[in-house]
């Protein structure tokens, strides 16, 4: 009977459950799952099997795939296991998008507490048109708090009601409730304009129309007193508070620079009148011819003068013609830019070099043009003229020129050389030459000379040195040269020049006048060795004999061999003197008092 009943109250209590639209979910403190409804199964997706084991860890492990946050949901689980007498209340979000709300609370037989109960409503579209809102709301505020211009609503009178932080900025204030603050102990017209009128205008004409959007421009006031162009879209929202909401834009920048832009234009015309430059729209098709100020005045042309094409190409000679012609066709055909130097005759009569560009093809609605420049080169030509004749000039010099030159990129690599240091090295022509890098070539850095180029290139060092070389071609000589950086304007350096002489043969005669200098030094110190001791030899001798008779002899041969040395040296007191080994003072000192003139020795 008993057995019966209980059966019976189970089988109640079953159907009970499962005519709810919650699911239900019963389980003993040991983690047991004592019941469940149908509702459940469903809501949870929990396979049959999984169920029939009666074991929740089980059934937990199965639902954690299909939500948002398991690692959360487990947490919230084992801490509501934790504390069997308390109730709890939250919501769970599955991947797919649905949301339940679970609430549970303890089981109780009497007043001793059994198991848990649980139980889940899906409430996904209250939650979800919730969150819409919500989002909505914040994006909405987002914008507001965000946006780069300044929002504002103010009554009729002038009151704010709110502004957002870009207005704030724009006026100079910490926040919106600072400025809303200090602007309401006034009004908008005192506090925000210069002029306050105009703010009544605007609310007049906002009144006129409204929800019709206006926009204005307003000289306004900022917290420090500084005044700012401001640009502000408004409208009176209709409605029983009316209110004028706008939105306001700094337009200082812009102001400014529509005023640099005007200064510009005007600059520009300057320019054009200085350079003698223009601009020129064309259209080849229709005829169609359009000058800047700079073009008339080139061509000397009045300013209400309006050519076409055809009559505007009488300005220049015929052979010009029709090459402006083919190019102004491709350009329009192929957007093809050119460039085209052609002679003018002006207006006046006067013949002049210009430069006509074609820049590129614009579409104007249904028509093509070319637009280019015209520029006047009647100066440049006359110079390059002069260019190229100073050029040839300087070109001839160089390779005609008795001294080696030669010029190197900042690696030392040989750019230009002349036909004197070719013969200097031996070399068969130019381009071996060049095969030759001055700082990398195993003879020229073997002879020191890779070092002088490294200090002048690396170093931007003038360089003087002398340095025995043998050349490539098995030429043995020393050369004097001397190396001066190249840089451009920035004072980096590019390059070298070299200029170099072949020194060999003043070496060599360098050589055999110290040669001589020695030789003769040491004969007239023997000399005077051997006239010392015939002095002494004579003193003893003869006491009585005067010592001037010595003296002549000393002079006389003193004097033969400065006129030796001026044979020799042809009459050169310099070299002359160096072969005495004396100074070249000393010697015309000596000279002078023998009465000897270095002209008989020519």
């Amino acid at each position: 009977m008993d057995t019966t009943n209980s059966k019976l109250i189970l089988s109640l209590l079953q159907s009970l459950l499962d005519s709810v639209t919650d699911g239900v979910l019963v389980v003993d403190l040991m983690g047991k799952i004592i019941l469940y409804n149908q509702k459940f199964e469903r809501m949870w997706n929990i396979p049959p099997d999984v169920l029939e084991s009666k074991r929740d860890e089980v059934a937990l492990n199965c639902i954690l795939s299909q939500l948002e946050e398991p690692q959360g949901f487990l947490e919230k689980v084992t801490e509501i296991y934790s504390r069997p007498k308390e109730e709890s209340y939250d919501t769970v979000i599955f991947l797919d998008g649905r949301v339940f709300a679970r609430y549970t609370r303890p089981h109780k037989m009497g007043d001793e507490i059994v198991g848990r109960v649980w139980s889940f409503c899906d409430i996904s579209h209250n939650h979800w048109s919730d969150r819409d809102r919500v989002r909505l709301k914040e994006k909405y505020q987002n914008i507001f708090d965000n946006a780069p211009v300044g929002i504002i609503q103010s009554t009729l009178d002038g009151k704010i009601i709110d502004a957002n932080p870009a207005l704030a900025r724009i006026f100079g204030y910490e926040s919106p409730e600072e400025m809303i603050y200090v602007v309401n102990q006034t009004s908008v017209a005192q506090a925000m304009y210069v002029n306050p009128p105009a703010r009544a205008d605007l609310t007049v004409k906002a009144a006129m129309s409204p929800g019709r959007w206006f926009t204005g421009e307003a000289l306004y006031r900022r917290k420090d007193s500084s005044i700012i162009n401001g640009r502000i879209a408004f409208r009176l929202v209709p409605g029983e508070n009316a209110i004028i909401e706008g939105f306001v834009d700094d337009i200082t920048e812009r102001k400014l620079t529509e005023d640099k832009l005007r200064d510009s234009e005007r600059f520009l015309r300057q320019i054009e009148k200085i350079a003698r430059i223009g601009g020129w729209k064309v259209n080849p098709i229709i005829d169609s011819v359009n000058w800047t100020e700079g073009v008339y005045d080139i061509l000397e042309a009045p300013f209400d003068y309006k050519p076409g094409l055809e009559r505007g190409l009488d300005y220049y000679t015929p052979q010009y013609r029709p090459i402006l012609k083919e190019a102004l066709t491709r350009a329009i055909d192929h957007n093809e830019p050119f460039k085209v130097e052609a002679e003018v005759t002006t207006t006046s009569g006067k013949k002049i070099w210009t430069e006509v560009r074609g820049l590129m093809r614009v579409e104007e609605g249904d028509v093509a043009q070319i637009v280019g420049t015209f520029q006047d080169v009647t100066e440049r030509k006359q110079i390059e003229a002069a260019l190229e004749m100073s050029e040839t000039k300087y070109r001839l010099m160089f390779s005609e020129s008795p001294i080696g030159m030669m010029y190197l990129d900042k690696d030392g690599n040989i750019l230009e050389v002349n036909q004197k240091m070719l013969d200097i090295l031996g070399s068969p022509g130019a381009e071996a030459t060049k095969t030759i890098n001055m700082l990398t070539f195993p003879p020229i850095i073997e002879s020191g000379l890779s070092q002088h180029y490294h200090d002048c290139l690396k170093c931007g060092k003038l360089v003087d040195a002398e340095t025995q070389y043998t050349t490539k071609w098995g030429k043995r000589t020393f050369l004097r040269s001397v190396i001066k950086p190249h840089m451009d304007e920035n004072g980096e350096i590019i390059g070298a020049f070299t200029v170099t002489e072949d020194v060999a043969l003043r070496k060599q005669t360098e050589d055999a006048l110290r040669e001589s200098e020695t030789r003769y030094r040491t004969l007239f110190q023997s000399l005077r060795d051997l006239i010392n001791m015939h002095s002494e030899m004579v003193q003893t001798a003869n006491q009585h004999v005067e010592s001037r008779t010595l003296t002549d002899v000393s002079k006389n041969l003193e004097r033969n061999y400065i006129e030796n040395a001026l044979r020799k040296t042809k009459g050169k007191v310099q070299p002359a003197a160096k072969l005495l080994g004396i100074s070249r003072f000393t010697l015309m000192r000596q000279m002078a008092k023998m009465g000897i003139n270095s002209d008989n020795y020519k």
